[in-house]
């Protein structure tokens, strides 16, 4: 187990955050629970999925990500329980791993994958056009919101896909509980295997 430097939250925007740790030597390393519910999956769906590949042949998605230079080095730390006294501990993956599950899930279809790389690369891009004409770049509040404007944006545009993909209980951000109705309760999926099948 390691020891951070720090703990923070990355808020995209509301409802959409990573937790993320500054180590010793000065690298991020992001949170596995986080990262796996960013991207509509249950938490523990990436951890499984990497630890299914140490005991036998790596599931189909881990062998394509190992391809693209993903390392599967996961790092536990220590952090401390929101809300409550003593700490728990976050699997967490480095920068680059995080980077390249994304853009892995995006080529797959995965429609929350496809909306945080579109709304991150809008940001990206006003920011950088404001720094070629000299202009005072947005605050950190109006880079969220503009963050959340395109981001629900190129979901609602997904809303199909996403659907047609989703399996019940998946997390489809819907707003709004009466959403959720004939929607099955996470206990009620065998998450072990849909990491295996993966």
């Amino acid at each position: 187990m390691k020891a951070t430097k720090k703990q923070a939250t990355v808020q995209f925007s509301d409802g959409v955050s990573v937790d993320a740790f500054l180590m010793a030597n000065d690298s991020f390393r992001y949170g596995l629970t986080y990262i796996s519910a960013l991207l509509g999956h249950a938490p523990n769906y990436y951890r499984r999925l990497i630890n299914s590949g140490r005991t036998k042949k790596p599931p189909k998605k881990l062998d394509a990500l190992l391809k693209k230079g993903f390392t599967a080095y996961q790092i536990d730390v220590k952090t401390p329980r929101k809300d409550q006294s003593g700490s728990s501990i976050a699997h967490t993956v480095s920068y680059e791993d995080f980077c390249l599950i994304v853009e892995h899930e995006a080529r797959l279809g995965n429609p929350k994958a496809i909306a945080l790389l579109a709304a991150s690369f809008r940001e990206v891009l006003r920011s950088r056009t404001q720094a070629a004409f000299g202009l005072p770049e947005d605050s950190l509040t109006e880079k969220q919101k503009a963050f959340q404007e395109a981001y629900e944006e190129c979901l609602a545009e997904n809303r199909t896909d996403l659907e047609a993909l989703s399996l019940p209980g998946d997390d489809l951000y819907y707003p709004h509980h009466q959403d959720w109705i004939g929607i099955e309760p996470w206990g009620e999926r065998d998450w072990d295997q849909e990491a295996l099948e993966a």
